[in-house]
């Protein structure tokens, strides 16, 4: 392989807890999970070469990941894909669907405690994910989207219109 080569390796993973657990974001609902309407899901897409380990990232849904959430999830995507942990960018969907006991309390009025029959799953799925690599070929994409974004702090503030997309194409 050309050392140079673009490489995609990829996973999604169902991370969904069974019912019972409080749902997070919501400061009025006190309710506990009933069942699933959808699942749950921890996707990580890894661009690299064969000789740089590239980034990957890791997209959980959550309302929101804390810096110990991320820390734990970093470390467990980057053994995954045997790459420093500092290649890893995690980030949260911001579904008010996750369970409040993966990243503890979020919010002031929002209390929760993190849940280690919550979070321990959650990093051992991520860390044993399988993401063989593939080449790939990329093109990019940025068009012009009115009237989607806005900026809440100032009505005509400024703000991008812009919405890219990547495409990875197989080889």
């Amino acid at each position: 392989a050309d050392v140079s080569e673009l490489l995609l390796g990829a996973a999604s993973l169902d991370v969904t807890p069974p019912p019972g657990h409080r749902l997070d974001g919501y400061a009025a609902r006190v309710d506990l999970a009933t069942g699933t309407a959808d699942p749950l899901r921890a996707t990580m897409i890894w661009l690299s070469t064969a000789d740089s380990p590239g980034v990957l990232w890791l997209s959980l849904d959550a309302i929101a990941v804390g810096s110990t959430l991320v820390a734990e999830l970093s470390e467990a995507a980057a053994s995954a894909a045997g790459i420093p942990k500092e290649c890893v960018v995690v980030c949260a969907s911001h579904t008010h669907s996750g369970p409040s006991g993966w990243a503890g309390q979020i919010h002031p009025v929002i209390p929760a405690t993190r849940e280690p029959s919550l979070y321990e799953p959650l990093v051992a799925a991520v860390a044993s994910a399988s993401m063989e690599r593939q080449p790939v070929r990329a093109s990019w994409r940025s068009v012009e989207v009115v009237g989607v974004g806005t900026n809440r702090h100032r009505k005509n503030g400024p703000h991008d219109n812009t919405a890219g997309v990547l495409a990875l194409h197989s080889l």
